[in-house]
């Protein structure tokens, strides 16, 4: 608790300790809310992957990857050696 009433009153300037507890309250609810963030995105992502994944295959067959995406799909090369 000292070192974050200490950050808030770096950061702020503040003198009152009310004020630096209160700024260090708004401190921890916001990190808190970029870390549920962090996570709710995650896992929604990770979700959403594999519904994906139920409906198309999120990766080429191997014989693809070994012939070339590019010469597979829309049939491009890029040399003609």
């Amino acid at each position: 608790m000292a070192h974050c009433q200490f950050l808030a009153m770096a950061l702020a300037s503040i003198s009152q300790p009310i004020k630096a507890r209160a700024l260090c309250s708004q401190l921890r609810a916001q990190v808190l809310g970029v870390v549920a963030t962090a996570a709710y995105a995650g896992v929604v992502s990770f979700i959403v992957l594999i519904l994906i994944d139920l409906l198309t295959p999120l990766r080429a067959l191997a014989e693809t990857e070994q012939q070339g995406i590019g010469v597979v799909q829309p049939r491009e090369t890029g040399y003609n050696l």
